[in-house]
């Protein structure tokens, strides 16, 4: 198709837009006409392909439409004031006032038909321009709109009674076709041919790229573009350096005394809502300009959804697994947590990826429901709210009302923060102040302090199978929002 459409000069050059510089704007339509044809359809359809293009580019571009519909293609496409050579190139053309068809034949006998009419086109003038004047109100004066009006009426009622008007109606099951011949005095001359009967049922060709070939390309073009737009990636690390450093300076060197211990309490809750709802915004704010891609792409028929799905997944899984190992390097080890033995890091770090994940999986989520930013920010805002509330730092689990006990069971925040809390108390012991045997001494030892935290579930390992469990409800999700909700190209 790079070939067929003369693209290969920039074939490896950035398509650009935004303020970015790319390829020009001829090649920018042929590009977009060749992705219209990569899924081979029968017709092709341009409005104003030559819009905004200088007169070589334009030209460029009706010989490369001509060329496809020399390939068993039907091309058709509206245009404004083409040049006389670009007009030349149609076979046939269609001409509209208000609605109103003024003529309708092939190309080389438009000139002849007004003509006929007594309204002789000029040898040096352009005869687009020339009839497109014809056809056109003129409402600057009361007399001049009389005049184009009643000149229009002649125009229409001219080619109705013309015998291009019956050669439009044409049978497609009828073996006969009505050619029209005008001679230069505008003598006109029927003909009538015997025309072999042809299959005129349009069958769809079946699409030769499988699944996984599909993946793949998808995926190679995601991570490309995560490459070439370095402000997303970016953006991303340094937002994790600084949440880190920022919380970590935050609770610096907590120590075992009752105060670090409570510290520790406030900081799981802050690491558990704080970075993952920059995430969501992150998402959100870069679906919502992706997925209409999306939309055109997969209205245009060029890919399947799962395909798409996957590979969006696969390309953007590393991201969320170094952001979070970052985040932990820094802020673990700036707040002095638990250190007995390094698989309690290894945890906060896994911990930490599924909170961050899932809270991706719910910007896309939204997203993939709303596409807008504004209603997808707002349905992921709305849920973040309750499960924020219903996380068990700011209300105690057993108070709960009964209207808030089930939206703690769909809080993916309580099972991180569970998790968390259980990671860093479970079998721990801090020193205690007091003689051994005091009953203050409760208050410094891990276990009783998990038990006073009354989480809903306090065992790390099934908080982080239910994280696991709520990332895939949200993933499948977005797969049938994807697959079902239907959201036309903008």
């Amino acid at each position: 198709m790079i070939g067929e459409l003369a693209l290969r000069d920039c074939a490896n050059r950035i398509i650009g837009g935004g303020g970015r510089r790319g390829i020009s704007g001829g090649e920018a339509r042929r590009v977009s006409i060749a992705i219209q044809m990569l899924s081979n359809p029968g017709v092709l359809f341009l409005d104003e392909p030559t819009s905004g293009l200088d007169s070589f580019s334009a030209h460029n571009l009706v010989s490369t439409l001509l060329t496809l519909s020399r390939h068993n293609k039907t091309v058709i496409c509206t245009i404004h004031q083409p040049r006389s050579d670009i007009f030349n190139l149609f076979d046939y053309v269609l001409l509209l006032s208000k609605g109103k068809v003024v003529y309708f034949g092939q190309t080389k006998h438009i000139v002849n038909h007004f003509a006929y009419l007594g309204y002789e086109c000029p040898y040096d003038v352009n005869p687009s321009d020339y009839f497109l004047d014809l056809i056109t109100i003129n409402y600057q004066t009361e007399e001049s709109e009389r005049d184009s009006k009643e000149r229009l009426g002649q125009l229409i009622s001219g080619f109705r009674s013309s015998p291009f008007y019956n050669s439009g109606q044409i049978d497609p099951n009828n073996t006969t076709a009505t050619a029209v011949s005008i001679a230069d005095d505008g003598t006109r001359t029927s003909i009538i041919e015997q025309q072999p009967q042809k299959d005129t049922k349009f069958k769809i060709e079946k699409r030769n790229t499988s699944f996984f070939l599909q993946v793949w390309l998808l995926y190679h073009r995601a991570v490309k573009n995560m490459v070439r737009d370095k402000s997303v990636v970016s953006a991303r690390l340094v937002e994790s350096v600084l949440i880190a450093l920022i919380c970590g300076g935050m609770f610096y060197d907590l120590g075992d005394d009752l105060e670090g211990i409570k510290s520790r309490v406030a900081c799981f809750y802050i690491v558990v809502i704080l970075q993952p709802y920059l995430i969501i915004i992150s998402n959100i704010l870069q679906f919502s300009e992706e997925l209409l891609i999306y939309d055109r792409e997969h209205y245009d028929g060029m890919y399947d959804t799962g395909p798409y799905w996957l590979a969006i997944k696969a390309a953007t899984l590393p991201l969320e697994i170094v952001t979070a190992i970052i985040f932990s390097c820094i802020f673990y080890w700036m707040t002095g947590l638990r250190n007995d033995s390094i698989d309690h890091f290894f945890y906060f770090a896994l911990i930490l990826f599924l909170a961050q994940y899932t809270s991706a999986c719910l910007g896309f989520m939204a997203t993939s429901l709303f596409r807008s930013f504004a209603g997808a920010s707002l349905m992921a805002n709305l849920l973040m709210t309750f499960w924020a509330i219903t996380t068990g730092f700011i209300i105690n689990p057993a108070t709960f009302v009964f209207y808030m006990r089930w939206i703690a069971y769909t809080s993916l925040y309580q099972y991180s923060y569970g998790a968390l809390a259980s990671n860093e108390f479970r079998d721990n012991h801090y020193p205690c102040p007091f003689p051994a045997g005091d009953i203050q001494c409760q208050l410094f030892d891990g276990d009783d302090i998990l038990a006073r935290l009354q989480l809903k579930t306090d065992n790390m390992i099934v908080n982080i199978i239910v994280l696991v469990g709520i990332a895939s409800c949200f993933n499948l999700i977005s797969l049938i929002a994807l697959k079902f909700v239907v959201h036309k190209p903008k």
